[in-house]
């Protein structure tokens, strides 16, 4: 009573007559709940619909098999099916969001990330504020090294001034 689909791929001898057929069913709620386990960026979703646009697995159920999927209407980037089916992969971006369609070998299925641009300029600001801080560290670290080594210069040529002051008197 679950939604599944059927793969199947035939053999043959070398004067193309047929040896067999080997065929597996797949339930799409498996496919579904082990996309639910990848981890993404926080507000991104994963998805998978099929090449006229029904969504085969979503977060939202309601969906799936909902043939309403617009290529990328969340990011306001319209594609049409010709140019997802001409292109194995497919990312569009723009100021707000981010939407990536990648075809799955030679199936009609595509997985979908998409989700708003702040997730990838929220991570982006983390690694610039964390290599700021190693950087200003390493600054600090490499200025008290350099300013002992001035005071330990400047005492020798104190220590040398006044030798030769000595000697000279």
């Amino acid at each position: 009573g679950k939604l599944c689909t059927a793969i199947s791929i035939g053999s043959f001898d070398p004067k193309g007559k047929t040896l067999g057929v080997c065929g597996i069913d797949i339930v799409l709620d498996e496919i579904a709940e082990y996309l639910k386990t990848v981890e993404l960026y926080e507000n991104a979703k994963i998805f998978m619909i099929d090449d006229k646009g029904n969504f085969i697995t979503h977060p939202d159920d309601e969906k799936i098999c909902n043939p309403s999927f617009n290529f990328f209407s969340s990011s306001a980037n319209e594609i049409s099916r010709e140019e997802l089916l001409s292109s194995p992969n497919l990312s569009v971006l723009n100021r707000r969001y981010y939407t990536s369609a990648s075809k799955i070998g030679e199936t009609p299925w595509y997985i979908v990330i998409e989700g708003p641009m702040s997730d990838y300029r929220d991570r982006l600001m983390r690694f610039v504020y964390i290599f700021e801080g190693i950087l200003l560290f390493f600054s600090f670290v490499s200025a008290g090294a350099n300013l002992r080594t001035i005071f330990k210069s400047r005492e020798e040529d104190r220590k040398m001034g006044a030798t030769l002051f000595e000697e000279t008197q």
